[in-house]
């Protein structure tokens, strides 16, 4: 079982110390804080896996694209653990060898397996 801790926020503009001083322990309360509306989440990570790649060419699991609200129910593409297992464990790696397979949730439900 994986769990996510996610750390979600918006950038806060204008907080950025671009000074480049190095900073000791005991100035740290000086630097700039550069993120404001802080939300963290917890979640199981199949819960929150989409079904597509999270980068480029390659099979590296997504994130389901979602509100903060998706991410702290669970509200991702799988109906279960296993069904997010055998989808990822057979994921081909590029974009072509995905033609002859799935490359997405629905697909692998109607049966194009590899």
């Amino acid at each position: 079982m994986h769990w996510i801790i996610g750390f979600v926020y918006k950038r806060a503009e204008g907080k950025r110390d671009t000074s480049g001083r190095i900073h000791s322990f005991d100035t740290l309360t000086e630097i700039p804080i550069p993120f404001d509306d802080v939300e963290v989440f917890i979640q199981e990570k199949w819960r929150i896996a989409g079904d597509k790649a999270g980068s480029g060419n390659t099979a590296n699991v997504g994130s389901i694209n979602g509100t903060i609200d998706d991410f702290s129910s669970g509200n991702g593409v799988f109906a279960c653990e296993a069904e997010f297992h055998e989808y990822w464990r057979r994921y081909k790696r590029t974009n072509q060898e995905r033609q002859s397979a799935y490359s997405n949730i629905r697909e692998f439900r109607a049966g194009r397996m590899p």
